[in-house]
């Protein structure tokens, strides 16, 4: 609170006796920012009614699609933006043929039968 009570003071000494000139204003925005730790200028203040504004920067991440090609990597907003899947230029992944799982033989003669070149 101290900071504040001060940096007012300094703000009212400098305009009073500089007679409020741009260099001055650009001083006591400057210590101001400084001191508030944010982005204080008197041209939003004439603006907008605020003085300082927080340096955080707000905003929301868009969800990215990417993708590796030759040339490196491109992102987009959506997952086939191009269609292309759809288009038949591209290849379709073949689904893996797994053969079906054998009962276990009970003795070789069952094992021996079981395969069609014994």
């Amino acid at each position: 609170m101290a900071r504040w009570i001060l940096a007012c003071g300094l703000l009212a000494a400098l305009a009073g006796l500089s007679g409020c000139t741009e260099l001055t204003l650009a001083t006591v925005d400057a210590k101001m920012s400084e001191l508030a730790e944010a982005d204080c200028h008197y041209t939003d203040l004439l603006l907008t009614g605020t003085y300082c504004k927080s340096r955080q920067i707000e905003g929301k991440q868009a969800k990215l699609y990417c993708f590796r090609t030759i040339g490196g990597v491109d992102c987009y907003d959506q997952t086939d933006p191009y269609a292309i899947n759809q288009s038949g230029r591209a290849l379709q992944p073949t689904p893996l043929q797994v053969p079906a799982p054998q009962p276990p033989a009970k003795d070789k003669a069952d094992a021996a039968a079981a395969t069609p070149n014994g």
